[in-house]
């Protein structure tokens, strides 16, 4: 299962529990927020998923998303580069 399912998977477990207290509207926020701020992995692979993951859903550009989370583009290239994957701004991904 791909990290992206696994947190998808979990949001909507959480949804699902949490729509027996009140409206799964009021959660929208905060499920947001838990996707976008966590820590980001340390493996390379987990790593490409995580931030393609981040820019599919949440960001126009690797720019907005390092200026958001505070991290070091150069240092995100790098790392994905390591491992053969280069960033395509067109696409807004890694590949």
């Amino acid at each position: 299962m791909t990290t992206g399912l696994l947190l998808k998977s979990l949001v909507f477990i959480f949804v699902k529990s949490a729509c027996s207290v009140c409206s799964c509207s009021n959660f929208a926020p905060v499920i947001r927020k838990m996707l976008i701020h966590m820590e980001l992995p340390n493996d390379p692979m987990i790593l490409f998923s995580v931030i393609n993951m981040k820019l599919r859903d949440f960001y126009p550009s690797l720019d907005a998303l390092c200026d958001d989370l505070n991290v070091s583009k150069e240092d995100i290239i790098r790392r994905l580069q390591a491992v053969g994957f280069e960033y395509n701004p067109e696409q807004n991904k890694f590949w």
